[in-house]
């Protein structure tokens, strides 16, 4: 009967330890691929998709590193810190109240953008974990 008990607390203490849906989020990503129009390919990214790096930080805080201006004279899009908010619907990249983009997809490997800084929603980026 004691193993029993000892056995059902494990498994009460296993079953109430939620991970929440945010740690998906935390952590870095790197561009893998570009959407138009609902076609996901690796073609067209640049140096800025490659070298670029999106953390996501535990307190909310939303970092772009990466390179200012390519080898090649392309200048990168990158922003201060900023923060993410999550949703009913996913997550948000805001910038003070100002939506940068939707994060539609997330899982533990993959995140999916759109509508980056009024990108048509036809453009998205997948970013996968670092």
């Amino acid at each position: 009967m004691k193993k029993i008990i000892l056995l059902f607390l494990i498994c009460i203490t296993f079953s109430s330890c939620e991970k929440d849906e945010t740690d998906y989020i935390v952590g870095e990503w790197k561009v893998m691929k570009v959407s138009i129009n609902n076609i996901f390919t690796s073609d067209g990214l640049v140096d800025c998709d490659f070298n670029t790096v999106y953390d996501f930080r535990s307190d909310k805080e939303f970092r772009i590193y990466g390179p200012q201006i390519t080898s090649d004279g392309y200048i990168c899009m990158l922003l201060g810190a900023i923060k993410w908010e999550k949703t009913n619907n996913g997550y948000n990249i805001l910038q003070t109240t100002n939506v940068r983009a939707e994060i539609i997809k997330v899982s533990n490997d993959t995140i999916v953008l759109q509508n980056i800084d009024g990108y048509s929603v036809n453009f998205k980026k997948m970013l996968v974990r670092q």
